[in-house]
């Protein structure tokens, strides 16, 4: 979905921060009677309440802690076969104005990837696999107050950018980013309010899906595009009866979270269920979360629940 939107109309962001999107689902859930509970880390099965279903959206290894003693062996052996893949060190900046891209066509997009030639990218999205850093790292960075300006005080903007990097590594990328994003965009640093940088370790901290730093959920290689996180016809089916296991990236590739959720509320419409997340939003949002296109009219688009 995000590919397409992507080539039609540009990536869209979400209208006061990605918060809002929890926060429509939060709505959602709780308009229909459900509970969030949030600050109570579940470490086995046994803690939950008894349900008909159970959806856990974690990642295979988080799997195995909390329910790999009720899972047969044969299926335990093949998701500790699921691989992860590179990590990221992302930076976020406070800006006193926006980016002074030397292309102004850089102004029109909220999502700004930067890498110079073809070779170049292959090159730098290589080196993390081969377990090094490249010197001129492909950066994807975000300019969300160019179009959302709620995200900032009156007149100042935000940013971000991350990159690739050998997963859990700790190698302080922020000069290798800032020197990429000053090559198309000389000045920059002279902009910069305040930054603050993230690396794997921090990631993994901040959100324990994010093992080692990868931001995908498992390497996304052709094997794990298909397997995901087993070769299955159900992928997100465990063979445990009354339990689904529902990858943060699921099939059929990263960001694609959509192609799941109708697949488990087909399997969970009787009964109630229960759902484990390694992090949750809280609020009281409208279920419609406005989001903004770059280039065009402000559009809505309906959030519904994978309960």
């Amino acid at each position: 979905m995000l590919g397409a939107l992507g080539h039609v109309v540009g990536w869209p962001i979400p209208q006061g921060g990605a918060q809002a999107i929890a926060d429509a689902l939060a709505a959602c859930l709780r308009s229909y009677g459900g509970t969030i509970v949030t600050g109570r880390p579940v470490t086995h099965i046994d803690e939950l309440p008894t349900a008909h279903n159970y959806l856990f959206d974690l990642t295979p290894r988080q799997l195995l802690q909390i329910a790999g003693d009720r899972l047969p062996t044969g299926y335990r052996h093949r998701l500790e076969r699921f691989r992860h893949g590179p990590g990221v060190f992302k930076l976020d900046y406070a800006l006193a104005e926006p980016i002074p891209w030397a292309d102004s066509a850089c102004l029109r997009t909220a999502t700004v990837h930067l890498g110079g030639s073809l070779q170049q990218i292959a090159d730098a999205e290589r080196a993390p696999h081969l377990n090094n850093h490249a010197a001129r790292p492909y950066v994807l960075l975000a300019q969300p107050t160019l179009f959302d300006p709620t995200r900032a005080p009156a007149g100042m903007h935000v940013a971000w950018a991350y990159c690739h990097v050998p997963q859990y590594s700790t190698v302080d990328m922020t000069d290798a980013i800032e020197d990429q994003i000053e090559r198309f965009a000389p000045g920059f640093r002279e902009r910069i309010l305040a930054r603050s940088a993230m690396n794997c370790a921090a990631m993994e901290s901040w959100n324990a899906n994010l093992v080692g730093g990868d931001i995908s959920a498992g390497l996304p290689d052709w094997r794990q595009l298909i397997a995901r996180p087993v070769l299955s016809l159900r992928p997100q089916r465990t063979p445990r009866r009354g339990s689904i296991f529902v990858p943060p990236q699921p099939h059929p590739a990263p960001v694609c979270m959509a192609c799941a959720a109708p697949m488990q509320r087909r399997r969970c419409c009787v009964g109630p269920s229960l759902r484990v997340d390694a992090g949750a939003g809280v609020g009281a949002k409208p279920c419609l979360t406005p989001y903004l296109f770059p280039g065009r009219a402000r559009r809505a688009c309906s959030i519904t629940p994978t309960t």
